[in-house]
């Protein structure tokens, strides 16, 4: 590897004085009594916080007006604070992570007197109707408060920083104010400091370890992220607690960009930046499967395992599982228990999930909601049509403990044509010193993380039936395997469910048997299964199928269950095995389509197995240790 001009992070600590009153909204519910309350750390309630986003706003707007009177010209302001990407579905994030301000005195008080402030009618001279608020005064008038955030940025060296100290720092002594109401005097800056040092990054790995083909990444978080938003309505976007393998491959993309001052929005053997530093790692970059980080129960080594589709309640809330009433020659629909038919996950109520989902290793995750506006440039009133709710996942649970998330890197292995041996040993030691390089930031608030990497995969939290990838059935001639989607997957065309006069679930029923027929190599025949199905469209389908009429991804969610039999299950351990390392692989309808061939399937494809999806559990033991036969048959 070639370390000459690899650029370098830099942090800068921002110290600001501002003279009370001060109040920012939190956009987080008021406690009663108040319509207007102080930001607070979602992580405490109880503590006072200065968001970054509103100091990077602010800081933003300064020296755009600085720009307008010809100071801080030859600052690159997209280039270090990003812009919205209004024209195109590719994000343009900056080169600057601005992280929320702690308050450094004076000491928070225990309770906070409140201050009304009344809207005056111009045509009575009088208070208007319904214009009354109480506003948290936490902060006398004229007292100071001093608050302390960071800042981080690359730059080539000292001198290039320096600049970069500079010109925040004369953005900053630009504001006069910050918060909220500031024409009434409040929020008044009085003193700014910026301090930078250079970050010397913790290596995470030993490089004189021999590379294993499967890397464990375990990520801790040191405040909230937002990933993969689900939207909800218009203007509530909810963030998932898994993190895509697609996204840590993403993030791990950005950092090797800014490492190397590159500007490409990907890495590839076309990225001469990378490639002069990381020529092994950029060239094969694609072919590292990424999996997703599942948030573990704080104090195991496992990962979590996802709740199978085929496990059900009865009416004393005990759990079953149906999965093995295939290899009985039953359905799950013939199952009755104590004379009903069983309760499955989609009718269960909100929070029954949570003890099943304890047992399969997964933490309880907490989330949180902050509600954000866009500011007009002109007008510094809020924008029309822009006020967004956001959920983020709070990094602890409930008893304040870090939960850390855990995700692998497997590295590829040599094929003729594709990738040596001699390039695995050079990309392997090329992503230890990726890694050691100084990697913190993911998700879409560049959230920061610890990161730990061990050698190996990580144990799954439920074992594996004793009888191994086939377990035998009734009939000696016979095994079973049951699969376990634990991620999303791409099984079948979506175009296939779109046309001709068919029932959708025989249809459905088809698609998945010839599947697993197909990536088996006729070794397999499915006998049932469980299944969920998502669309998946909005961005993904514009940003990686631009030149076809749009369409959405369909889905098989994770949890879905799969009942296989084998004859030939010597042969059929094969494919099982290499779908376990690797993932399920893509229908071969998906595979073929112009422009997605080898190399260029995951430019066009955003589900991948590469990126995480079609990983999967076989035979989990659970799926024995439960099996309800049912104490009689529905009957027509």
């Amino acid at each position: 590897m070639n370390q000459e001009t690899l650029r370098q992070r830099f942090e800068l600590t921002i110290t600001l004085t501002i003279r009370g009153p001060f109040i920012t909204g939190s956009g987080t519910d008021a406690a009663r009594g108040f319509d207007l309350m102080f930001s607070r750390n979602a992580n405490d309630t109880d503590t006072f916080v200065l968001r970054a986003s509103h100091v990077k706003g602010k800081l933003r707007e300064a020296i755009r007006d600085m720009q307008s009177a010809g100071l801080l010209t030859d600052f690159a302001l997209n280039y270090y604070f990003g812009q919205p990407s209004d024209t195109g579905v590719l994000p343009r994030r900056g080169q600057c992570r601005f992280h929320d301000f702690s308050l450094i005195s004076p000491k928070q008080p225990e309770t906070t007197p409140s201050l009304t402030r009344v809207r005056i009618d111009t045509d009575t001279g009088t208070a208007k109707e319904n214009a009354l608020i109480t506003i948290e005064q936490w902060l006398r008038t004229g007292e100071a408060s001093v608050w302390e955030g960071r800042l981080d940025v690359w730059a080539s060296d000292d001198r290039d920083a320096e600049t970069v100290r500079q010109s925040v720092l004369l953005g900053l002594k630009w504001i006069t104010h910050f918060g909220a109401m500031k024409g009434s005097g409040y929020g008044r800056v009085e003193r700014v400091k910026v301090e930078m040092k250079r970050i010397e990054p913790d290596s995470v790995f030993s490089a004189a370890l021999p590379a294993p083909e499967t890397l464990t990444l375990q990520l801790t978080f040191d405040e909230e992220l937002l990933i993969g938003s689900i939207l909800r309505g218009t203007n509530f976007l909810e963030s998932r607690a898994v993190i895509p393998g697609g996204v840590i491959k993403g993030a791990l993309a950005r950092f090797l960009n800014d490492l190397c001052g590159s500007q490409e929005p990907t890495v590839t053997g076309r990225n001469a930046s990378v490639t002069k530093h990381f020529p092994e790692l950029a060239t094969h970059f694609h072919r590292l499967r990424v999996s997703h980080a599942f948030p573990a129960c704080p104090g195991t080594t496992t990962r979590p395992v996802t709740v199978p589709f085929s496990l059900v309640k009865d009416d004393n809330g005990v759990e079953r599982d149906l999965a093995l009433a295939f290899s009985k020659g039953k359905t799950p629909g013939d199952i009755l228990l104590q004379g009903r038919a069983p309760f499955y996950q989609i009718d269960w109520k909100e929070g029954d999930d949570a003890p099943i989902k304890a047992q399969f290793g997964w933490a309880d995750v907490s989330f949180c909601n902050t509600t954000r506006t866009a500011i007009e440039r002109d007008t510094r009133a809020a924008e029309e049509e822009q006020l967004y709710t956001y959920q983020y996942v709070l990094p602890e649970d409930a008893h304040d403990n870090k939960i850390p998330w855990r995700a692998s890197i497997r590295l590829p292995q040599p094929q003729p044509g594709e990738i040596t041996e001699e390039e695995v040993r050079a990309l392997a030691q090329q992503l230890i010193a990726a890694l050691n390089a100084g990697w913190r930031d993911l998700g879409k608030r560049d959230s920061r993380f610890t990161l730990q990497v061990t050698p190996g995969a990580a144990a799954p939290h439920c074992p594996r039936h004793a009888s191994g990838y086939f377990a035998p059935t009734d009939d000696p001639s016979v095994k079973q395997a049951i699969i376990v989607l634990q991620t999303d997957a791409l099984l079948f065309d979506p175009h296939a469910v779109s046309h001709g006069n068919f029932d959708p679930a025989e249809r459905l029923r088809a698609l998945y048997k010839e599947y697993w027929h197909h990536v088996t190599e006729h070794t397999c025949e499915m006998s049932g299964y469980f299944a969920r199905q998502t669309m998946a469209g909005r961005y993904l389908v514009t940003r990686f199928r631009p030149d076809i009429a749009y369409y959405p991804y369909i889905l098989t969610e994770a949890g879905s269950v799969f009942a296989l039999r084998t004859r030939d299950w010597e042969k059929a351990q094969q494919h099982l095995e290499r779908f376990e390392r690797q993932g399920l692989p893509l229908p071969q309808t998906m595979q073929t389509e112009p422009g997605k061939q080898g190399s260029a399937l995951w430019e066009a494809c955003p589900f991948t197995p590469e990126d995480g999806f079609g990983e999967i559990c076989i035979n989990l033991d659970w799926h024995w240790q439960h099996y309800c036969e049912g104490d009689e048959y529905a009957t027509d």
